[in-house]
């Protein structure tokens, strides 16, 4: 079977001057996966790898882009399922981490299913299921029109893993 890979940038409004800037975001995160799989790697490197692109741009609701809670915060959640091997990991309401879904990868190979805020920081002292899931601070932006708030998701699918 071939390799295929799908990103959906969020659901929501998108102002039509921003159209065309939302769409590369997603055709260049499809194409950073898009390269792991042609390469040989597995559908879960490319989608991690196109998340991260979605989660560093400005103009998505993920990482960098993150809008604010109520009450000021920038809490995060993600998910990632292998399908190959029916497993699931994934985060929520954690902070302070720019890239959620690599911190999902990492409870996806660990034995949880799901850590959430202050448990999963909880766990984490003194061990390492957070490492390497880019530990940094997130910037949220503002929003003055919550409507535009999205969600983005990604598929792929590995010649190797079928």
């Amino acid at each position: 079977m071939p390799s295929a890979i799908i990103v959906h940038g969020g659901a929501g409004a998108i102002p039509p001057e921003l159209s065309e800037v939302y769409q590369a975001g997603c055709k260049e995160a499809a194409l950073i996966g898009w390269r792991i799989l042609q390469a040989g790697g597995a559908a879960l490197d490319a989608v991690e790898a196109a998340v991260r692109s979605l989660e560093d741009n400005p103009y998505y609701n993920a990482g960098t882009g993150a809008g604010p809670t109520e009450e000021g915060k920038v809490e995060l959640d993600a998910g990632m399922m292998d399908g190959y091997r029916l497993d699931v990991g994934a985060v929520a309401d954690v902070e302070r981490i720019k890239n959620p879904i690599s911190l999902a990868r990492k409870v996806l190979e660990s034995p949880h299913v799901l850590l959430v805020g202050r448990g999963l920081a909880r766990r984490q002292r003194g061990r390492t299921v957070c490492a390497g899931a880019g530990n940094t601070p997130v910037q949220g932006r503002r929003f003055a029109d919550r409507s535009t708030l999205r969600t983005m998701a990604c598929r792929a699918l590995s010649a190797r893993e079928t």
